[in-house]
């Protein structure tokens, strides 16, 4: 196999930073960093820095652990404020082949699909997250305010913090479309404007998380990015909305139709549906995400699409000349990469078989009786882990769109469940104790 080498032309900006941060993803979707000079990119950037892949969860056995990461300049992040910059390594095997256990070339290898059947993906996520003070435990806070919704920054002790975060993804060009206190105690909501491509969009998420740590040690907070920190309070989704261009224009349009919708934005609609329960273990992938999923405060549980319906997994937001459909499930402990994946793969697979869905949903599914939704054909989703990882073993489209990566992926959720079920919590002890 012919060898891989990109060209190496450093700018004078990088060249003045003090470090660059080299990173990748870990299969949990956490950014894993080398550090190294400016100069290193000179010396060793066109070949690859030599990375032990074993030392990364689910990139590499270790009698097969040598592999290059070639720094991608045109997707570096500057970091001015730290003199540092943050660039993506590609990686690869020996033989020049891209690592296929590497979550970016997943995503990689679906957007190339997708490029192929002339489409380009746009992605907009909905970043929600909690941030606590040092001290303060989840699992004791109470909030008698009820819905802390777009809480004015008189009221709000994270509005500080909230909008230095905001600044920086502005100053370093990702962009904030806006952002608001959300509906928890301590609950963020900062969404990212369309980006063009899945990958550098999934780039993005990943930095996002980073600042979002960096800038809260100068508070002295601590940021989550788990799903239901706080009991009996609403959870962190990672809501994207999204749509394919092709040939300039959004292939999801279609201005003879009544909800502004293209016959490909349905089979894609029909495709994801038909897809979800099957890769809901990869947009959802923790014990803690079926807290959200299952505990009620109008979840997106129900397997459904609607127009501006907000109780239906999928909706088609108001704006009909430029129309996207939002995904509401996914939740911000999945790996970025990972999640667009599947979701775009099954999307494809809508498309390519043109996979009709069922007529949208308009009136609120939370309120229908569970006979009403039967009849409706409304299935859920999965409520725990377990279920979700059997289902994901059903589905050759998903299968394929992970490649080698997914018995990797399975193994370990599998691992997890059976911990967690084996496992005894206080709640137990405290409710069958004396039975």
């Amino acid at each position: 196999m012919k060898k891989v080498i990109l060209m190496i032309k450093i700018s004078d900006d990088i060249k003045n930073m003090n470090w660059v941060h080299g990173f990748v993803c870990d299969i949990y979707g956490r950014m894993r960093t080398l550090t190294f000079p400016p100069k290193t990119l000179i010396n060793e950037g066109e070949r690859g820095i030599g990375i032990d892949g074993s030392s990364i969860k689910g990139f590499a056995e270790i009698e097969d652990s040598d592999i290059l990461g070639i720094p991608e300049l045109d997707k570096s992040i500057i970091l001015p404020t730290r003199k540092e910059v943050l660039i993506p390594l590609q990686t690869h095997r020996a033989d020049g082949s891209r690592l296929p256990t590497d979550p970016r070339n997943v995503i990689f290898n679906v957007e190339e699909s997708l490029k192929s059947a002339g489409f380009v993906p746009h992605i907009r996520p909905e970043m929600e997250f909690f941030v606590f003070g040092k001290d303060e435990d989840p699992l004791n806070i109470h909030n008698p305010q009820g819905s802390m919704y777009f809480l004015p920054p008189s009221f709000d002790n994270i509005a500080e913090y909230r909008s230095e975060l905001a600044s920086t993804l502005r100053r370093i060009g990702i962009g904030v479309r806006y952002h608001h206190h959300e509906n928890a105690y301590g609950q963020i909501e900062i969404e990212l404007p369309f980006t063009e491509g899945a990958l550098r969009t999934g780039d993005y998420i990943l930095v996002h998380k980073y600042l979002s740590r960096m800038v809260a040690r100068n508070y002295d907070f601590r940021v989550t990015y788990m799903p239901k920190p706080i009991p009996n309070e609403a959870g962190s989704g990672m809501h994207m909305h999204m749509y394919l261009e092709n040939n300039g224009k959004n292939a999801f349009y279609d201005e003879n139709d009544e909800l502004g919708l293209s016959q490909t934005a349905r089979y894609f609609i029909g495709g994801i549906l038909e897809h979800i329960r099957s890769f809901t273990a990869i947009t959802n992938p923790t014990v803690n995400s079926y807290k959200r999923l299952a505990g009620g405060l109008e979840a997106p549980a129900y397997i459904a699409w609607g127009n501006r319906n907000r109780s239906a997994l999928l909706r088609v937001p108001a704006g009909k000349s430029n129309p996207d459909v939002e995904i509401r499930n996914p939740d911000p402990s999945a790996n970025p990469y990972l999640a667009e994946a599947v979701i775009f793969a099954s999307g494809l697979d809508g498309i390519k078989k043109k996979i009709e869905p069922p007529a949208p949903v308009e009136e609120n599914i939370y309120h229908m009786s569970a006979s009403k939704r039967k009849r409706q054909g409304i299935g859920k989703l999965p409520m725990n882990l377990g279920d979700a990882v059997e289902e994901l073993q059903s589905d050759e489209v998903v299968k394929r769109a992970l490649g080698p990566i997914y018995d990797v992926f399975v193994s370990i959720k599998q691992e997890e469940w059976y911990r967690f079920i084996g496992n005894t919590s206080p709640w137990e002890i405290e409710r069958y104790f004396d039975v």
